[in-house]
């Protein structure tokens, strides 16, 4: 059963206020928004059920190699620190396998990064669902403006025009694709203050 972000239980500690945190905490919300909305059929039961748990379990590793991170006075707990960094990491390539699956059973478009509608996402910066939210129905306000100023023989010609879905499951799968790339700096002890 999946629970809550204010349900899971997370070990209490200055973590929590880091912009790194924070960024993991609006994806697993996110996951969960999106396994509501878009994975509640029955032919998505095995997707959501997956993504919840690696949602879940990629924030509660997370949570855990922070608090080592903060507790690191000790070699055993750097060494504690890599290994939930590295679940986590191998959490979040999950989350990123199961929208590819969603986007391939779907027959929906798998945006490269360099398309124009990614290129958006990242100018964004998305950070909250709010945020999220916004970025989607702007792009679906701008392709509906731009069937309607297109000649009805042109519209099934059109290359782009993304259901709500597409654009939140590429864009989630790029943030997990991030989340990965995060959790790989930290457990090599990089600095990760660029989110």
């Amino acid at each position: 059963m999946y629970l809550l972000q204010d349900e899971i239980p997370l070990p209490e500690g200055e973590y929590k206020n880091r912009k790194d945190f924070q960024f993991f905490l609006f994806l697993h919300t996110a996951n969960a928004h999106f396994a509501k909305k878009y994975l509640f059929h029955s032919s998505f039961t095995f997707l959501r059920r997956k993504l919840l748990f690696a949602s879940q379990n990629a924030l509660v590793s997370a949570s855990d190699g922070f608090l080592a991170e903060e507790n690191c006075r000790e070699e055993s707990s750097f060494s504690r620190q890599k290994i939930f960094f590295f679940r986590s990491r191998d959490f979040f390539c999950e989350i990123k396998e199961v929208y590819e699956i969603y986007i391939r059973m779907k027959k929906y478009r798998l945006f490269p990064p360099e398309e124009p509608v990614m290129q958006r996402a990242r100018s964004f910066h998305i950070r909250s669902m709010e945020d999220f939210r916004s970025w989607i129905s702007i792009e679906r306000y701008d392709s509906d403006l731009l069937a309607d100023e297109t000649a009805e023989s042109m519209r099934s010609e059109m290359v782009f025009y993304p259901s709500s879905a597409e654009l939140a499951a590429n864009e989630l799968l790029r943030l997990a694709k991030l989340s990965s790339f995060l959790c790989r700096r930290m457990e090599r002890r990089e600095k990760t203050s660029f989110i």
